[in-house]
């Protein structure tokens, strides 16, 4: 069982996510991929998401395999996404890491309508070395946020931080994050965009298509919307299928072995078996997904004997 500790931040046993990797690593009907394996064009139709992207991928794609894209959102405590990087460099998985170039403090903003920034120590020189082994490092856009909502102000502060994260890494991609909300709806993903295959928006209102997209963005909210048994990880992956690909969005933050039970889940079946659940013996996913398949196997067995 879990050990709970006090921090408020970390919802999830890291080990819960490496024995993810792990599972995934040692199947090898799934496979891997980053945004640079997508098929881009140079011309393309984003707010239809990316159709001559996909359809040249579906040329080329393996029909057998499952194809699995992990982001993941360093929207805050960047040291627990390179104890993640780490983790996934020794399995030899690569992955999609969306950094802010400036982290903006969402209180003040929210509540004073002000802007002002927070600590946010990214360890370039780790990400860097990731990059080099075939990571990619995107921007995380909160440029609206940064401009006050003026989406004038905001095309400026977005290339000025894509210009300074460039001066680093290679930015490719960028996502859209969420961020506090201003006048009239206006958000993160309210920039306008116009396509450049240099510089692609990959998630977040303008995304690649994906036969599904897992996030456990949001984690907190409290909406009728936000269904919590949509949050389970063992039931997204029993639903994929050969031929397609998908999505996996994390944020980092919310893994820690310093971790307490989030209040909106605790009720949740699926994540009282993720806090319970004893790391060192087996595989979390190995051993949930046989459990899941043999009762399939009944079902289905039931459905044909009238059993």
């Amino acid at each position: 069982m879990q050990p709970f500790q006090t921090n408020p931040s970390a919802y999830f046993p890291i080990d819960y996510l490496i024995h993810l990797f792990e599972y995934l690593k040692k199947n090898n009907q799934y496979k891997i991929i980053t945004y640079d394996n997508l098929c881009w064009q140079k011309n393309d139709y984003p707010e239809k998401q990316y159709p001559k992207e996909y359809n040249n991928w579906n040329k080329i794609k393996d029909k057998n395999k499952i194809y699995i894209l992990f982001q993941h959102d360093v929207d805050s405590v960047p040291e627990r996404t390179e104890k993640l990087l780490k983790e996934e460099i020794r399995l030899g998985i690569k992955s999609s890491v969306m950094i802010f170039n400036k982290r903006v403090n969402r209180t003040e903003l929210k509540i004073n309508k002000k802007l002002s920034f927070t600590n946010y120590n990214l360890d370039k020189k780790f990400l860097l070395r990731c990059q080099k082994k075939g990571f990619i490092i995107g921007y995380h856009m909160n440029a609206v946020e940064q401009s006050l909502h003026n989406l004038k102000v905001a095309n400026k502060i977005f290339n000025a931080d894509i210009d300074e994260l460039r001066e680093i890494f290679n930015i490719k991609y960028f996502s859209a994050h969420g961020g506090v909300t201003g006048k009239d709806n206006i958000n993160n993903y309210s920039f306008k965009y116009q396509y450049n295959k240099n510089l692609i928006w990959v998630h977040n209102k303008i995304s690649a298509r994906f036969e599904k997209t897992f996030s456990d963005g949001g984690i907190n909210n409290t909406n009728k919307w936000v269904n919590p048994s949509s949050r389970s990880l063992i039931n997204f992956l029993k639903n994929m299928k050969p031929g397609r690909r998908y999505r996996i969005l994390l944020h980092p933050q919310y893994y820690d072995k310093n971790m307490k039970p989030n209040k909106i889940l605790e009720d949740q079946e699926w994540y009282k078996n993720i806090l319970n659940f004893d790391y060192t013996k087996n595989n979390f996913f190995e051993m949930h997904l046989k459990q899941i398949n043999k009762h399939n196997a009944f079902s289905f067995l039931r459905k044909i004997f009238k059993l």
